[in-house]
């Protein structure tokens, strides 16, 4: 099934078209207040509900401008006077009727939603054309042009990445919590966030670019779809004073070559996104030694190689984004005096002494994917590194020992690393640490001694590192941890002792399928902060220690696949801030204690997964037709 604007890409044997009709008045007025009020209908506190309806009438139907035009409006009792409806319906009234295929008149009535927002905000939702349609683009890529191309701070550039979602002019293939907006605003990086637009709206934000700026004062110069060949306008001497320069091509011919007398000394922002296609010229476009105003490049695509004298000239460039290119040969002896951001994404050959020069200002380094073995000291030189990501670098085997010497370093990523088996032992000097990810960092055998001096660490994963066998006795000095994932770490038989009751932050812990975990330190019962604690598939698991009560936080406890585990302390009825219990296939436990699990009656329990023999026995408990009887095994409520 294919969807599409162009009914004519369709005209083949044996396609067949459906033309989806518009939606009908009831409809249309369904969604529209959907978007605009939380309701399905014209709430009675509008001063002038016709007016409304005049608004939906405007949008003729089409359900995406509906959403978008009902997000823009979006408002709630008091807030919206009779004017301000009325200012609204006068501004659709003056787009285009629809035509026959809806675009000419919804990017008319479209523009509406953008006359709301401020300049900046505007700005920023035209610089969304510059990213070719039908794909997902790293957030970071986009952040990074609003901060040092239009001079945003980066917590009002993630702002206003929320404000132009929120009111649909962008969207996030998938779902984004606050806590995903929180990390962003604090690490200075969106991670893995990504985004896309619909074809409409880029349309929009190219047509309202062209239209804002005549040739004469062009800010930008967008490709507007995949082509083979330069634009022959972009030649011309207004083209030169571009800001911006977007470039989807499938390919220069080595017969074509890039034409010569390309040149954009004003550009700020490059987007290079080049795909292999038959007999091509390798190498990248000649122009760019002119750009000596450019702050940030971005390139994407195969058959690409770069070499050291690909960057020269660009002593401006904060911001550089490589990802999936054949090569980068060396940054070695490369001058970016002002590089902030390095990321190169799945790049098949590199070389470890690309480290070497690069700037003192250097804040966020990502080489995922590469094949590097290790890293050069010289790494710990680059003080002023916030994030670091050497994810998927299969074949790393260690970092130096100048890594402690990172100590602006709050962020460190080292996910599927599954040849890393030591971290340095200068590894604890990094005292403004935040997150560790270590996971599937198969051949991991233990942590450094000096590991508990990480006191600033609030989150560390370290699931499936299936040869760590133990966790330093200084584990408990961590107490501003707040998540700890072991899951997988199958050889681990245990806590340290007296320690790990020390961490009286930890809100949420994960120790499902550590298969080699047989019991629990007595301490476990003062991580009285305690939310979430999976022990699923804990087979070796026997017995709870008696403090396990003492768990006053706990909501959310899974002892899934517990085979072994005999039984239930007498403190385990005092959980009582407990809202669901999973305790499925615990073979070896024959009954449950009514004396112990009694006193969790009347208490927050919502949930209930056990075996089906076991249900009777949880009803037992209550009496006929209690009220806070909780749903037992996918029962809906």
């Amino acid at each position: 099934m294919i969807t599409t604007r162009q009914a004519s890409a369709l005209h083949t044997r044996n396609s067949h078209t459906y033309r989806l009709d518009l939606l009908n008045e009831s409809n249309a007025e369904n969604l529209f207040c959907h978007w605009a009020f939380g309701q399905n209908f014209i709430p009675a506190w509008v001063e002038e509900p016709q007016v409304v309806k005049e608004v939906i009438s405007e949008c003729k139907g089409l359900p995406l401008a509906l959403r978008v035009i009902g997000t823009s409006l979006s408002t709630s009792a008091g807030q919206s006077p009779a004017t301000y409806w009325r200012v609204a319906r006068d501004k659709l009234r003056d787009a285009k009727p629809l035509g026959e295929y809806h675009k000419d008149a919804l990017l008319g009535r479209l523009r509406t939603s953008i006359d709301a927002l401020d300049p900046m905000l505007q700005e920023c939702f035209v610089d969304l054309g510059a990213y070719p349609e039908d794909s997902e683009w790293s957030t970071d890529a986009l952040l990074d042009v609003w901060v040092y191309v239009r001079g945003m701070e980066w917590v009002d550039a993630v702002l206003a990445l929320v404000e132009l979602a929120s009111r649909s002019l962008l969207d996030f293939p998938e779902i984004v919590t606050s806590v995903d907006i929180g990390h962003a605003l604090e690490s200075n990086r969106a991670g893995g966030l990504r985004f896309s637009q619909h074809d409409v709206m880029r349309d929009l934000a190219l047509q309202l670019g062209a239209k804002d700026h005549p040739p004469s004062h062009r800010k930008r110069l967008v490709m507007p779809r995949r082509s083979k060949n330069i634009p022959s306008d972009w030649q011309s001497e207004e083209a030169a004073m571009a800001e911006v320069i977007s470039i989807h091509t499938g390919g220069i011919t080595e017969e074509q070559g890039w034409p010569t007398s390309l040149a954009f000394p004003h550009a700020r922002m490059l987007f290079l996104q080049y795909f292999q296609d038959g007999f091509i010229n390798n190498d990248l476009p000649p122009f760019l030694s002119s750009m000596c105003r450019l702050k940030v490049l971005f390139i994407r695509g195969a058959g690409l190689t770069m070499a050291s004298s690909t960057f020269e000239g660009l002593f401006e460039l904060q911001s550089l984004h490589v990802e999936g290119v054949d090569g980068v040969s060396c940054l070695s002896g490369t001058n970016l005096p002002k590089l902030e951001k390095l990321r190169l994404i799945e790049v098949d050959e590199i070389r470890t002494s690309l480290i070497h020069g690069l700037s003192q200002y250097l804040k966020v380094l990502e080489v995922d994917g590469l094949e590097l073995e290790e890293l050069p000291e010289k790494l710990g030189e680059l003080r002023a590194l916030t994030y670091i990501s050497l994810s998927q670098c299969y074949q790393l085997i260690n970092l130096p020992q100048s890594f402690g010497d990172l100590n602006n370093l709050h962020t460190l990523a080292l996910y599927y690393c599954f040849s890393l088996s030591h971290l340095p032992t200068r590894f604890g000097l990094l005292v403004a640490l935040k997150k560790l990810d270590m996971s599937w960092c198969k051949c991991l055998q233990d942590l450094p001694e000096d590991f508990g001096c990480l006191v600033s660490l609030e989150i560390l994963i370290l699931a499936n590192c299936r040869s760590l066998k133990e966790l330093p006795q200084c584990f408990g000095w961590l107490n501003n941890l707040k998540e700890l994932d072991l899951s997988g770490c199958e050889k681990l038989k245990g806590l340290p002792g007296i320690n790990v009751g020390q961490l009286g932050r930890l809100k949420k812990l994960d120790l499902s399928h550590c298969f080699g975990m047989e019991k629990l330190p007595e301490s476990f019962g003062n991580l009285h902060g305690l939310e979430h604690l999976m022990m699923k598939d804990c087979t070796s698991l026997r017995h709870l220690p008696v403090s396990f009560g003492e768990l006053r936080s706990l909501q959310y406890l899974s002892l899934d696949w517990c085979r072994r585990l005999q039984d239930l302390p007498v403190s385990f009825g005092q959980l009582s801030g407990l809202r669901t219990l999973k305790m499925r296939k615990l073979w070896t436990l024959k009954s449950l204690p009514a004396a112990i699990l009694g006193r969790l009656v009347g208490g927050s329990l919502e949930r209930v997964e056990c075996n089906e023999r076991l249900v009777p026995h949880w009803k037992a408990l209550y009496p006929p037709s209690h009220p806070a009887l909780p749903k037992f095994n996918g029962e809906v409520a």
